[in-house]
C-alpha cells in the first residue's frame, strides 16, 4: 500500500492503492536492464523506468480526475490570485507546502470541506492558501477587487504565545467553479511575533464562513426621503424609532444577518507546523523619542510589507497619533483592506521610507485626504511631531 506518510497529497482511496499496487507490479516485472559501466546509459535505463512509472501513474490520476486535480502544486493558489492579492509579490520563491503538526490540513464541516495548500510565514505574519469545497453551490457573493467579499471567523492558538487569537480574517481569491473556492488569507502573528528560524505550531479553528450578498435585501422604513426630509425633530425621532424596532424585529441589527450575507457556521479544525523565515526581512532598530515622548521602536520590511512599531513614553497616548509612511519617491504606502499595521510595498521604492507621526484627529480630518495631492509631503514636514528617515538595502 501507498504509506500515507511518505505522501503530502490527498487520500487516496482503495481503488487508487490497487490500481497503484498493479502498476508497481507491473514494473516490478519488466526485465532489469543490462548494467553498463557508462554512467550516461546506465542513468537513462533508471530514467525510463521513472518514466515509465510515471506515465503510469499519469493513467491512474487520468482515471481519477477528481484525485489528479487535488495534487497540491506549491505556489499555485498565490501564483494564481497574484493580482488580487493586496500583499503582491513574487511568492513562489517562498511559499512552502503546508505542514501537518500531528492533525490534517483537510476538514469537513456543514457540507463544507477546506483543506489548507501552502504556507509563507515571516516573523510577524502567516499566509495560507487553501481551497474550499461546497457539497452544494455558493450563493452568489459581491466582489470587490480582492474578489468575493468574504470573512473566515475563529480563533488561531499559537505554540509560542500563550493567549488564544481571535480570527477575523479576510481571504483574497476567486470561485473556481459554483462549488469550489481558493484562496489565500493572512493572519497577524500575535504579541511581538515569533522568531525567526523557530518552528511554531498553529492551532486554527474556523467556526463561521461570511460571505457579502451580490443582492442583498433593502430595509423598507416606510418613508420616502421627501417625508424625512419635512419632518420635525420630533416627528424625526419618532420615525428612527420606528425604524429601528423594524430592524430589529426583522433582524437587520445583527452581524451576519440573512438579509445582506450568506453565513455558515461549523467546525474547521486545523493543526500546521510553519518556520519564520527571515530571509529578506530587515529590521531597523530606532528606539528613541522626541522631547513630548513620541517615536519611533523600530521599523521592519519583508518580501511583500512594511511595519512599524511606534514608541510612546510618559504621558504621551499612542491613541493620539497616527504614522504615515512615505516612500523614496514621496509616495503614501497605503495600508490594506481590514489591516492598519503591515502595509504592502509592492510598486514602491523602499530603499528610503520616511515615517511621519501626526496628531491622530488633524491627519484623518486635514490632511488624509490631500495624500495624493501635490505638496503633501512638505505639509506632514510642516504638521507631524515626529518625523524620521529609515534607509534599507536595494532587493533582488
Amino acid at each position: 500500500m501507498l504509506k500515507r506518510e511518505k505522501w503530502s497529497g490527498p487520500n487516496p482511496d482503495a481503488a487508487f492503492h490497487r490500481k497503484f499496487e498493479d502498476i508497481l507490479e507491473q514494473i516490478e516485472q519488466k526485465p532489469e536492464p543490462v548494467k553498463k559501466k557508462n554512467f550516461l546509459k546506465t542513468g537513462a535505463a533508471i530514467g525510463g523506468t521513472v518514466a515509465a512509472c510515471g506515465v503510469l501513474f499519469f493513467g491512474v490520476c487520468a482515471a481519477n480526475p477528481v484525485w489528479a486535480s487535488n495534487l497540491p502544486v506549491v505556489g499555485s493558489i498565490f501564483k494564481s490570485q497574484a493580482e488580487k492579492l493586496q500583499y503582491k509579490g513574487d511568492y513562489e520563491n517562498y511559499v512552502k507546502p503546508a505542514g501537518e503538526a500531528g492533525g490534517s490540513l483537510t476538514a469537513s464541516s456543514s457540507g463544507i470541506t477546506m483543506t489548507l495548500s501552502e504556507t509563507y510565514c515571516s516573523p510577524e505574519a502567516l499566509y495560507i492558501s487553501y481551497v474550499m469545497e461546497s457539497e452544494t453551490p455558493f450563493e452568489e457573493t459581491r466582489e470587490e477587487s480582492t474578489g468575493p467579499v468574504l470573512i473566515l471567523e475563529g480563533q488561531a492558538e499559537y505554540s509560542f504565545e500563550s493567549e488564544t487569537d481571535y480570527v477575523f480574517a479576510y481571504p483574497t481569491g476567486d470561485y473556481v467553479d459554483d462549488y469550489t473556492y481558493e484562496g489565500v488569507v493572512r493572519l497577524d502573528l500575535p504579541g511581538r511575533g515569533a522568531e525567526a528560524g523557530e518552528n511554531i505550531q498553529v492551532d486554527l479553528k474556523i467556526s463561521q464562513v461570511v460571505g457579502d450578498l451580490k443582492n442583498p435585501d433593502t430595509l423598507d422604513i416606510g418613508y420616502t426621503q421627501e417625508e424625512l426630509e419635512a419632518m420635525s425633530d420630533e416627528q424625526w425621532e419618532k420615525a428612527m424609532k420606528e425604524i429601528e424596532t423594524a430592524a430589529q424585529e426583522e433582524g437587520w441589527d445583527t452581524w451576519p444577518n440573512t438579509h445582506e450575507q450568506w453565513f455558515v457556521e461549523g467546525n474547521w479544525e486545523f493543526q500546521i507546523e510553519v518556520s519564520p523565515d527571515d530571509s529578506r526581512v530587515q529590521t531597523v532598530e530606532i528606539n528613541e523619542t522626541n522631547e513630548q515622548g513620541i517615536g519611533l521602536e523600530s521599523v521592519m520590511v519583508t518580501p511583500f510589507e512594511i511595519s512599524v512599531k511606534e514608541l510612546y513614553t510618559g504621558e504621551a497616548d499612542p491613541a493620539d497619533y497616527y504614522a504615515a509612511l512615505l516612500d523614496a519617491e514621496g509616495k503614501m504606502i497605503r495600508m490594506a483592506e481590514g489591516n492598519s499595521e503591515a502595509l504592502p510595498i509592492y510598486g514602491h521604492d523602499i530603499s528610503t521610507v520616511t515615517v511621519y507621526i501626526c496628531d491622530y484627529v488633524e491627519y484623518m480630518d486635514e490632511l488624509k485626504g490631500q495624500a495624493d495631492q501635490p505638496g503633501f509631503q512638505e505639509l506632514l514636514e510642516e504638521r507631524a511631531v515626529y518625523k524620521k528617515e529609515v534607509h534599507f538595502e536595494e532587493q533582488d
